[in-house]
């Protein structure tokens, strides 16, 4: 497996990660792509599929890199806190190794929900934060509120057939040390669809 550092942090973790959105509680699933070394995985409490990812890799936890994410809806202090609980209990793991904003919100104030991640990161229970879907000034934003160099990476839609927001995105976090997380890169299975529809696409890989 290909290695990468995870933002300017100076770990390594794999190249290609394995995401677990609409699994519908698929452990056999996430079991196998364990099994191809698939050692980064990516969760969120919305997804429903944390407890099945703390299954598949109990037993042998410090081989993977768990990822998941806090909803938007529980951005406020307490909330984050109580959220990232239920996560590692989930998870069946005493510390997250990245936990990420899944989304922007307006109705919290970043700067209190970076302080949330601060206490997780300063007890232990998290070991690096990212956000996902933040544009280039809510990632600034959250860099400030955060501490510079503390914002890991930014997860993101990033496709051949849909890149306008990376586009604008990528350049600053390649210049800022973020990594780019891609979800979707191959459309939810449709890529080879069109790829047949658009041959010149196959091209461009």
């Amino acid at each position: 497996m290909e290695m990468m550092e995870l933002g300017s942090s100076g770990e390594q973790i794999p190249r290609i990660g394995y995401g677990t959105w609409m699994h519908l509680g698929d452990l056999a699933t996430i079991q196998r792509a364990l099994a191809l070394d698939a050692g980064f995985i990516d969760t969120a409490e919305s997804y429903d599929t944390e407890r099945y990812v703390g299954e598949a890799v109990r037993g042998n936890r410090d081989a993977y890199f768990l990822a998941t994410k806090v909803s938007p809806n529980h951005f406020a202090f307490d909330q984050v806190i109580a959220a990232a609980e239920r996560s590692l209990k989930n998870l069946g793991t005493d510390v997250i190794d990245l936990y990420q904003l899944h989304w922007p919100s307006d109705s919290v104030p970043i700067e209190e929900t970076m302080g949330a991640m601060e206490k997780l990161v300063a007890d232990g229970k998290v070991r690096h934060v990212g956000v996902s879907n933040f544009s280039v000034d809510q990632l600034r934003d959250a860099e400030q509120a955060l501490g510079a160099g503390h914002v890991v990476t930014n997860q993101i839609k990033f496709s051949l057939l849909d890149h306008e927001f990376a586009d604008e995105v990528v350049p600053y976090c390649r210049d800022h040390g973020v990594t780019i997380m891609s979800y979707s890169p191959l459309e939810e299975g449709t890529f080879q669809t069109r790829i047949k529809e658009r041959p010149r696409l196959a091209t461009t890989i």
